[in-house]
């Protein structure tokens, strides 16, 4: 009498249909400064290695797919979002192929305009950082012909000459290098060319919940010091 094969578990036949077809899902952070430069996460199913994606109509740029041996490859990519003159949701639109899915409404990107120049979100990298090492400022209204990146200490002095700024990504992104400074912790603000703190004005030890919202703490901590 023949061996009867043994049944397909119940779990991969679904694992399977799940795994089939095509579509974009989702896109995270699903918001940003018109300004762009906002690096995102697609997900989704079935993304080749020719996926592109647009958002507002615009090409995104920096497409990048996880390494084909781990479990994310196929179901989500990332990008960085371009510049808009718009703002309000705008459609996400990935293609494979010749093969295309839109995400829209709600679950599609918002764009935010900037709130004036010299806006600044974060700095990358923010620890162990050295003399001669490149951080990356992050925001919107960047303008590296207008405004510079002022160091200042622990006790709120302002450390060394304000060091320029170099344009990476439009207003989203630009970069400084770091001074020699010993190991520590520092504070990092754009100031323009009056020397007027645009953003990062260093909080108080007084500043509260209620007094911070005119400050903003970005610090950059040298060698291993916290």
């Amino acid at each position: 009498m023949p061996e009867q094969e043994a049944p397909v578990p119940l779990v991969l036949l679904l694992l399977s249909a799940c795994n089939t077809g095509f579509d974009a899902v989702a896109i995270r952070p699903i918001y940003g400064w018109t300004d762009g430069c906002t690096p995102v996460e697609i997900t989704g199913r079935g993304f080749g290695e020719d996926v592109s994606a647009t958002v507002g109509g615009k090409k995104v740029s920096g497409v990048t797919l996880p390494a084909k041996d781990t479990f994310d490859y196929g179901y989500s990519f990332t990008a960085t979002v371009p510049s808009t003159d718009t703002t309000g949701y705008a459609d996400v639109t990935v293609t494979t192929g010749d093969k295309s899915a839109t995400i829209t409404g709600s679950g599609a990107y918002y764009y935010i305009q900037c709130p004036g120049p010299g806006t600044m979100d974060g700095i990358s990298p923010s620890t162990g950082v050295k003399a001669g090492d490149t951080v990356t400022v992050l925001g919107c209204g960047l303008r590296p012909d207008l405004m510079q990146v002022r160091l200042f200490d622990a006790n709120l002095a302002q450390v060394g000459a304000d060091l320029p700024l170099t344009t990476v990504c439009g207003g989203g992104q630009a970069t400084f290098t770091v001074p020699a400074n010993p190991d520590g912790a520092y504070r990092v603000a754009l100031v323009n060319a009056n020397g007027l703190i645009l953003s990062g004005a260093p909080c108080l030890p007084g500043d509260t919940a209620d007094t911070a919202y005119s400050c903003s703490d970005f610090p950059l901590v040298y060698g291993g010091a916290q």
